[in-house]
């Protein structure tokens, strides 16, 4: 049967969000790979897996400020993840899930281990007898680019949820959904660090090398090309000794990516590419670290932004930095396709004060260095719950 036919007469399930049985059967997919050893080797899958434990959807589950209504899902769920982070996929199954939606998720045609594993976790335990009433609310569907699939999956949505480029969100723009359908899209972004120097100065020996660690994670986990991986940085430089901080930060980092990045000639050449797209266009200085020469750290210079568009795009350890003296000018400084704002050494609600007495509408996440992926059900300007349920009134 193809895949048209099977959803052409399809019975929709839906359930209130946030449903028992829904948290108990992540529950069970939390413990089957926190608790598997072979798992170790894919970092990102247990980083799941440690999301969808119990207590973290519970607490979810709390801070749905809607959780005292009559609510249910919306009824069908279209997701289509991106190619180039294989545990979106993951993550967006289960805001359906959560939601009491049905969902039909399209995996990537790019071959990644630690999503078969997922998936064959995930189908185990829709055979156990207590899971058996929501095994029809997940469908893994897997396709070439095709407008007919796309299409149909499109018209007998009531929800989609669309992650990749902007040429992706443009296409599927284009199809014809129900008058009620709900998109949510999630099109190219780039994100930023915002650092004080005085208090990086503060932090001595471990603390900052677990800095570091934590900013390594943060830019170089997808290569800096998830939307939340910082691209461009801001200093705060308020002591006199802050061009030393700085340079000892870039050297450190320098020394963590030769131990620990893995790099090689497609990528290479992904970054001579990117760098030459992007230097046709601007007028702007870039060189690599000082003294410590890492082509996978690449440093850029401009008193513009340099990356404003998505086909600005950058990638693979590669900086626009600004040195400034006070947080308001950044204003002039954020791109418009920005998403998230990492912080270190600045106050979360000195930030927002900072983004609502400017009316800054372009910074949807606001978090500290170390947490760019921290998935959350709040995500790029979105109440992706709230989105995805109706009010019984």
């Amino acid at each position: 049967m193809n895949i048209v036919s099977k959803f052409s007469n399809y019975k929709i399930i839906i359930r209130k969000p946030f449903d028992e049985i829904i948290i108990k059967f992540c529950e069970n997919l939390s413990k089957e790979i926190m608790k598997n050893k072979k798992y170790n080797i894919y970092p990102d899958l247990k980083q799941f897996g440690f999301w969808c434990r119990k207590k973290n959807l519970i607490k979810f589950k709390k801070n749905n400020t809607r959780n005292n209504l009559n609510l249910l899902g919306r009824g069908l769920a279209f997701h289509v993840p991106p190619s180039n982070v294989p545990m979106n996929f993951a993550y967006t199954t289960l805001f359906g899930l959560l939601s009491g939606c049905t969902n039909v998720i399209r995996i990537p045609t790019r071959k990644f281990n630690e999503i078969d594993q997922l998936i064959s976790i995930i189908n185990k335990n829709l055979k156990l007898k207590q899971f058996r009433s929501i095994k029809n609310m997940i469908h893994f569907i897997r396709y070439e680019k095709s407008d007919k699939i796309s299409l149909h999956l499109s018209k007998i949505s009531d929800v989609r949820l669309i992650w990749g480029g902007d040429e992706t969100i443009k296409r599927f723009k284009e199809y014809p959904t129900k008058l009620k359908n709900v998109d949510l899209m999630f099109p190219s972004k780039t994100s930023g660090c915002i650092i004080d120097c005085s208090k990086l100065l503060k932090i001595k020996n471990e603390k900052f090398i677990n800095f570091i660690n934590n900013f390594y994670n943060d830019v170089y986990t997808f290569d800096q090309m998830g939307c939340s991986s910082p691209k461009v940085i801001y200093w705060i430089k308020n002591s006199k000794n802050s061009d030393k901080v700085i340079e000892n930060f870039w050297d450190e980092l320098s020394n963590l990516i030769k131990k620990k990045y893995e790099n090689n000639l497609p990528e290479t050449n992904k970054k001579l590419k990117l760098l030459q797209n992007i230097s046709i266009k601007n007028n702007f200085t870039y060189y690599l670290n000082k003294n410590k020469k890492n082509f996978y750290l690449t440093r850029l210079y401009s008193k513009k932004i340099i990356i404003n568009k998505p086909e600005d795009e950058i990638g693979f350890g590669t900086f626009q930095e600004f040195k400034i003296r006070k947080l308001e000018a950044v204003k002039k400084l954020i791109p418009t396709n920005f998403q998230t704002l990492t912080y270190f050494g600045i106050k979360k609600r000195d930030l927002l004060r900072f983004i609502y007495n400017n009316e800054i509408n372009n910074i949807n996440r606001i978090v500290p260095v170390g947490s760019a992926f921290n998935m959350n059900l709040f995500w790029d300007g979105y109440d992706i719950v709230s989105s995805m349920t109706k009010v019984i009134e």
